[in-house]
């Protein structure tokens, strides 16, 4: 296999060039992969604090609503 800006090599030369070259894309995709396993890390990360503060927010909301229903209730009983 030979590419046109190359010259003519041997069998075995032709062999380790594709060698270095499935090397080089194989820490292409080890660094592509490493950076997608951050990703999905951090990514988990932040939709496991969303689903604390949305927890968070529904208690304090329905904390409100009770705390208004008994106000109400005593304006009303007034």
């Amino acid at each position: 296999m030979s590419y046109p800006h190359e010259p003519m090599t041997t069998p075995a030369q032709q062999l380790d060039v594709l060698n270095q070259r499935i090397k080089h894309h194989q820490a292409d995709f080890a660094a592509c992969n490493a950076t997608a396993w951050e990703c999905r890390k951090w990514a988990m990360t932040f939709l496991n604090a969303a689903a604390i503060y949305e927890t968070a927010a529904n208690d304090a909301l329905a904390q409100l609503k009770t705390d208004l229903e008994h106000k109400w209730a005593k304006e009303l009983a007034q």
